[in-house]
């Protein structure tokens, strides 16, 4: 048996030290890809409009009519229907009001009728709108447009209000 000192090296894959090093560096290198930092300018700019061509919009998405008791039966009937056709989807809402939240960042709205759930509309608000809100008063008819940004089947729709009224 050799002595201590005199230990045969083993090859730089096997030491212990390379591994924890180099994992987590490789790690790094792997999930931050070289460029695109804020100040850089993108790869794939989009073309210059020729003179005399007009540049293509694309439309705005469509806007769905519902009421407050139509997203509601929905999602007591299914919620996984109910996220699937409206998640993500631009609606222009009209319920009874139930709630305005004392911070001015949402208000409610509910069913038609008096019955009870957990279940609500929330309606998430820019400052613009927020005089707009601050003179709703309870069960009033309330008509919103915006896009439904959450679907729970516990507590019901979170939309991001675009305008009101």
């Amino acid at each position: 048996m050799a002595p201590p000192s005199q230990a045969p090296k083993r090859p730089w894959y096997r030491l212990k030290r390379t591994w924890f090093i180099g994992v987590p560096v490789l790690l790094f290198i792997l999930m931050n890809p070289v460029g695109g930092g804020a100040g850089s300018t993108p790869t794939a700019a989009t073309p210059p409009a020729v003179a005399g061509t007009a540049v293509k919009q694309s439309a705005p998405p469509e806007v769905l009519n519902v009421t407050a008791d139509q997203l509601l039966d929905a999602l007591e009937a299914n919620a996984l229907k109910a996220s699937e056709t409206y998640l993500n989807k631009r609606v222009r809402i009209e319920g009874r009001l139930s709630n305005v939240d004392a911070s001015g960042k949402y208000f409610s709205l509910s069913r038609s009728d008096d019955s009870f759930t957990f279940k609500r509309i929330r309606l998430y608000i820019e400052p613009e709108h927020r005089e707009t809100v601050m003179h709703f008063t309870a069960d009033q008819t309330v008509a919103a447009t915006g896009t439904i940004s959450d679907v729970d089947d516990s507590f019901g729709y979170t939309i991001q209000v675009e305008s009101i009224g």
